[in-house]
């Protein structure tokens, strides 16, 4: 993702050092985020300074249980802009090429691969003669639209937990039962009020949700978002990418 290109993406040797992406499960779901992270929708993001090329930042993200970050929004793709300092990695990387040579990207994590933010003109695997530009990071020189890049350029990182998936269940299983129980009500009692029937909503959904929790209900989803430093050693015998 480059930041000189409004962090569209650009394909780049996997040998460079990026910024990275990770993302993980998680067994307990915080119900706001915890001190030095910052939220977008479900999830929450802090960022990490230690620097990694983006095979390393891959293996780091794997060693946690988690993996490079997959980009699937706008709205992704406009929080990490506004979070983010640097080149920074994601995890999009080359995976094998057609029949007539073009190269075909996909996620580390086997995403659908249905959104880009490519920078114009990328990717280009323009420095293809000196190392293959395998791997995919959000550059700063083209305001971090996406621009494929050599994977061996050190980046820090950002951690992404992704939170609410399990409040979600909760509010539909809750409706759920709370309407079944609504229903037998009216039937066993016709002339029921109103203001008792929506007493007995809000009493089944309380229900449901103390026992939910009590049972420790897991379907969180968590991401690890790696974003890195710029290595100026890799740039400096190079005009652009």
């Amino acid at each position: 993702m480059r930041g000189d290109r409004g962090f569209r993406w650009n394909d780049k040797s996997c040998d460079y050092r990026r910024r990275f992406l990770c993302s993980t499960p998680a067994e307990v779901i915080p119900t706001v985020c915890e001190e030095g992270w910052y939220m977008f929708e479900l999830s929450c993001y802090q960022v990490n300074n230690d620097e990694a090329t983006w095979r390393a930042a891959k293996e780091t993200c794997e060693n946690q249980g988690a993996h490079l970050v997959s980009i699937s929004s706008e709205g992704e793709q406009g929080f990490l802009e506004a979070m983010v300092q640097q080149s920074t990695w994601i995890g999009l990387k080359v995976d094998g090429k057609d029949d007539d040579g073009k190269r075909n990207f996909a996620w580390v994590d086997s995403r659908d691969f249905n959104y880009t933010s490519w920078s114009e003109g990328e990717p280009n695997d323009h420095w293809a003669s000196f190392s293959e530009e395998d791997c995919v990071e959000m550059r700063i020189e083209y305001k971090y639209l996406w621009n494929d890049e050599p994977c061996s350029t050190d980046n820090a990182c950002v951690p992404e937990v992704i939170q609410g998936m399990e409040a979600v269940l909760v509010v539909v299983v809750a409706v759920v039962v709370a309407v079944v129980v609504v229903d037998e009500v009216v039937a066993v009692e016709e002339e029921v009020e109103e203001v008792v029937v929506v007493v007995v909503v809000v009493v089944v959904a309380a229900v449901v949700v103390v026992v939910m929790v009590a049972v420790d209900v897991e379907v969180e989803v968590v991401e690890v978002v790696v974003v890195g430093s710029y290595h100026k050693e890799s740039r400096s015998e190079r005009h652009c990418c």
